[in-house]
């Protein structure tokens, strides 16, 4: 059984793919700067457990000066990644998947906005059976593949997930898997 037990080494497999369908990130703002994205962009924190800083909706020419307040707020410029903004006011279904137990545990949400605010916003929960038929409603046959195959891999994780209504990333999905975690 393979876990992943914290945000640094759940980075370094995102960044190599091995979670599937993923959007554009850059470890560096010169890496960005240099590959030619004009997007809007998101900040995310490498930090050692969950729930790790985010920012969102940030223009291009607004990355440096925000990297640099989250550095003067104690953050190691090093731990802060750069992500490509995914058009959430196309998102159809955002949350966590686990396989416990008790089966099938989804916690999700329908809001129109980054995975962590639309949790938190309206959250809703299934289990079961009723989790399995809203995932394999939502996500694409590929995406549903990816994810069956992560439990594959990963039987003891939470998946963290967007799906969209339209396909995106590149692996060019419907959904883009944001976490593969054990912490």
């Amino acid at each position: 059984m393979v876990e992943i037990l914290n945000k640094r080494t759940m980075f370094a497999l995102y960044w190599k793919g091995e979670f599937g369908n993923k959007l554009q990130v850059w470890p560096t703002l010169e890496e960005l700067r240099s590959s030619g994205y004009t997007g809007l962009l998101g900040l995310r924190y490498a930090g050692a457990t969950g729930g790790g800083r985010c920012e969102y909706h940030i223009p291009l020419e607004r990355v440096a000066e925000r990297i640099d307040a989250w550095v003067r707020d104690g953050a190691d410029r090093n731990l802060i990644s750069l992500w490509e903004m995914a058009p959430h006011e196309r998102a159809i279904l955002s949350g966590e998947v686990i396989l416990s137990v008790r089966g099938w545990e989804l916690y999700f949400s329908r809001e129109k906005t980054p995975m962590r605010q639309a949790l938190t916003a309206a959250p809703e929960y299934a289990h079961g059976l009723t989790a399995l038929l809203i995932l394999k409603a939502t996500l694409d046959p590929a995406s549903y593949d990816d994810l069956m195959e992560l439990f594959e891999t990963y039987p003891d994780s939470a998946v963290e997930f967007s799906s969209f209504e339209t396909a995106l990333g590149d692996c060019w999905r419907n959904t883009i898997i944001w976490e593969v975690r054990n912490y």
